[in-house]
């Protein structure tokens, strides 16, 4: 017996492999899962930062603007003469500077321009409030801004024509 090889039995390979297939399965499947909630955590980011986004650049150019008048579909922020374009679609924003059109996936709902809490329904008014309405995920969230005017850019946009 002195020439007999030490191995495995046919009966403990199987049984390893059976045990290698579910440790290999149970990885897969944990892999599917992680990435199923990873690509749902990135969408939901990327929505959110396209929100963000918008939100910041709105208030940025309401601060800046010398004025801010409505346009057909949406507002054009007057800055230092230059034009800053706001659309308003059913399901996007673009905004518009000279050349540079950014487009923002949100989807806003309940635009409302006001001057003087009183709504603006004409083209080339005046505005000081702008409100609307954003789905995120099934989550609404609701943005305002406020512009203030002295004295003299009240009196000088009644000789400016825009």
């Amino acid at each position: 017996m002195a020439g007999r090889i030490k191995a495995f039995t046919l009966q403990e390979i199987l049984i390893a492999l059976v045990i290698a297939a579910i440790v290999i399965s149970a990885a897969f499947y944990s892999y599917g899962v992680i990435q199923t909630a990873y690509l749902a955590y990135q969408k939901t980011t990327e929505q959110s930062l396209e929100i963000k986004t918008l939100d910041v650049l709105l208030k940025e150019d309401f601060a800046k603007a010398d004025y801010v008048i409505k346009s057909s579909d949406g507002i054009i922020c007057m800055i230092n003469e230059n034009e800053v374009n706001y659309l308003f679609k059913q399901d996007y924003v673009t905004r518009t500077v000279s050349i540079l059109t950014e487009y923002f996936k949100v989807k806003p709902e309940a635009v409302h321009l006001f001057f003087d809490k009183l709504a603006v329904e004409n083209n080339n008014e005046l505005i000081d409030e702008l409100s609307y309405n954003a789905i995120d995920n099934d989550k609404l969230f609701y943005f305002h801004y406020n512009k203030i005017y002295g004295a003299d850019k009240l009196i000088q946009k009644t000789t400016l024509n825009y």
